[in-house]
């Protein structure tokens, strides 16, 4: 079941908190009250108790320790971009198992067996002979499956998706998921800490929260199964509200 109320909760959880450390940060009350917050101690070699410096130099551990805050800040939101991409890449293999398990010949290129030299759909015989019923084997190949068909660029696993389930998906979410996905790789993989200039947290979950739409269209077009308790995709039920009198009349 593709659950989609998991990953919205997912998302609007993850946005908040990001959210309220942004308010603390950019609120100058707060960050006053923290500033005075920090003192420095000057001890003595006498049995004395410590004194509380005053001075300039207790002003340059609080502005030092400012700086910092907006450094640890800064470095939190550069991780929310690798928890986005965390998030695609864990919902592109969650709707692909999903596919592999209703359309199970679908999986037939993403079974590959090393020792079988990269032949495509090769299972062992000793793994049919372990599972108990053909229900689970099919659900363990599509775990397998599902984790080769989201491997690559983001543009090639969407293009997968877009192929195997016959339901298209708008351009211009395409290259804003890909650009997250580049995001990432050069936060995880060159090192690299992204000015909170150049990162636009909205923009980047609301291009999540419009993939999970799309995923979710593709699996009522393609008739996988689904959960759309904040009904993203699917219509709010009608509800007739009734007069009581009238009801009360029309039951005598």
């Amino acid at each position: 079941m593709f659950d989609m109320g998991k990953w919205l909760i997912r998302l609007l959880k993850t946005k908040a908190v990001y959210v309220q450390l942004k308010k603390y940060v950019e609120n100058e009350e707060a960050l006053a009250v923290h500033k005075q917050s920090i003192y420095t101690l000057q001890f003595t070699d006498k049995e004395e108790p410590a004194i509380v410096w005053e001075g300039e130099i207790v002003e340059e551990f609080r502005a030092s320790a400012h700086s910092d805050l907006n450094d640890a800040f800064e470095h939190f939101a550069s991780l929310m971009i690798v928890t986005a991409a965390t998030y695609v890449e864990n919902m592109f293999s969650e709707f692909f198992y999903e596919l592999f398990v209703v359309h199970p010949k679908r999986m037939h290129d993403y079974i590959v067996d090393e020792d079988a030299k990269a032949q495509k759909g090769y299972v062992k015989l000793v793994e049919i002979l372990e599972e108990k019923d053909i229900s689970a084997l099919m659900s363990r190949l599509s775990q397998r499956a599902s984790k080769l068909a989201s491997n690559g660029s983001a543009k090639k696993v969407i293009r997968r998706i877009i192929e195997l389930s016959s339901r298209q998906i708008d351009a211009s979410i395409v290259d804003r998921v890909q650009e997250i996905m580049d995001k990432r790789n050069e936060i995880v993989h060159e090192g690299k800490r992204l000015q909170i200039d150049k990162i636009d947290i909205d923009a980047t979950y609301d291009t999540l929260h419009a993939l999970l739409k799309e995923l979710g269209l593709a699996c009522k077009s393609g008739g996988l199964p689904y959960e759309d308790p904040a009904h993203i995709i699917d219509l709010r039920p009608e509800i007739t509200y009734v007069d009581w009198d009238e009801f009360q009349d029309s039951d005598t």
